[in-house]
Parts: C-alpha cells; structure tokens; sequence
C-alpha cells in the first residue's frame, strides 16, 4: 500500500484471477474512470457503480 499520493490507474483485470481463453478468442472489456472532487462516502460510490452499470 502507498503512503504518499500517486497519481495513477490500473485496470489490470488479470491482477487477483486466472482467465484461459481460446486461441483468436476476443474479450471485450469497459471501464469508467470517475474522479471525485474530496471525499465520497459509500453511497455516492455505490451511485456512480449503479449508473455505469445500467
């Protein structure tokens, strides 16, 4: 975990789980980038997921 702000974004969706995919298999992915101005409290985050989402 940093201690000092970095200012950065990783959508490294292979981070934490393994995926296998075929050979010439094509993914689609989505992302949304949300950048608040001071803090959010849960239910604003909660809100903005909701949206993006459908």
């Amino acid at each position: 975990m940093r201690q000092t702000p970095y200012a950065c974004a990783s959508f490294a969706f292979m981070f934490d789980e393994v995926y296998e995919f075929e050979a010439e298999e094509t993914i689609t992915q989505r992302y949304r980038l949300v950048i608040a101005n001071g803090d959010w409290v849960a239910a604003q985050v909660e809100t903005a997921a909701a949206e993006w989402q459908g």
